[in-house]
């Protein structure tokens, strides 16, 4: 094979293109490869969604899930600038990466950041021309045990800290785990930061605010996280009030059978009680 003047050898691969999948079977397909591969699996966010496809030489070569971001995280919100209000206003104009998968049979050096940085640039046409605004900023999470993120820096994520450690289980609820995620950020425009916090929004990113009691919701729902609520094993009756001895009847029941109440030392049965009171 030729190779350069600097010793690296031409990429024989023909271009990479990222396209949005809307074809159920293709979602299937998509689905079915996460569940093989994936060592999280598929999964099935509510709520705005963008399943993208990086496809080179009519092959699939990676496959990308965007959905709603995180309610609250501390150290992205304090990166933004932005205060409770403003957040809960404006959520939506950042998109959570929740899967990325590169197929066996296509993994080769640099194709993750490069998949990446295509699809990072398509990804606010894409999202605009399916839900009618386009996001300013992208998130994601990574296990620092089992992934460094270098192809993350090398597509020009940024680092910005760490979760405290739990997962959600619920609308309001949080489970603890103990694994600390590494928290990356990608802005989806120039100056992606003073847009966010900016007094007003242009007619692109405008569409996204949430106003009224949406945004109200949003804003009492994002404290339960910082609650570190964790997961309990459901109460029972017993352990809820201490147990109580049994207690007999002061005076025997006299109710349908048996003999009815004593009169002169002497039960009185149903038939010979005459009625009282008259």
């Amino acid at each position: 094979m030729k190779s350069t003047r600097s010793g690296v050898a031409p990429d024989a691969h023909g271009p990479l293109t990222v396209r949005v999948l809307t074809d159920l079977t293709e979602r299937q397909r998509f689905d079915a490869l996460l569940d093989a591969e994936h060592f999280l699996g598929p999964r099935f966010p509510a709520g705005d969604r963008l399943y993208q496809v990086a496809e080179q030489d009519g092959q699939w070569v990676g496959l990308l899930l965007w959905c709603a971001s995180a309610l609250h995280l501390k150290d992205r919100d304090g990166w933004i600038g932005w205060d409770p209000l403003t957040r809960a206003q404006r959520l939506k104009l950042i998109v959570n990466q929740a899967r990325f998968l590169i197929p066996q049979t296509a993994r080769r050096p640099n194709l993750a950041s490069q998949i990446l940085a295509a699809a990072t640039t398509a990804l606010p046409d894409q999202w605009f021309a399916h839900h009618g605004y386009a996001p300013l900023l992208a998130e994601t999470f990574t296990d620092p045990e089992a992934h460094a993120g270098t192809c993350y820096k090398a597509a020009g994520w940024e680092p910005v800290g760490k979760t405290v450690g739990f997962e959600r289980h619920r609308c309001d609820f949080f489970a603890f785990h103990d694994r600390p995620k590494r928290l990356w950020l990608k802005p989806l425009a120039p100056q992606a930061k003073e847009q966010l916090c900016a007094a007003q929004l242009c007619a692109r990113h405008a569409p996204a605010l949430t106003v009224g009691i949406a945004a109200r919701c949003a804003l009492i729902a994002a404290p339960n996280k910082g609650s570190r609520r964790t997961a309990k094993p459901p109460s029972t009756r017993a352990s809820l009030s201490p147990a109580l001895p049994l207690r007999r009847p002061t005076r025997p029941s006299w109710r349908g059978r048996g003999p009815g109440p004593m009169v002169g030392g002497k039960p009185q049965s149903l038939a010979t009680r005459r009625p009282l009171g008259r």
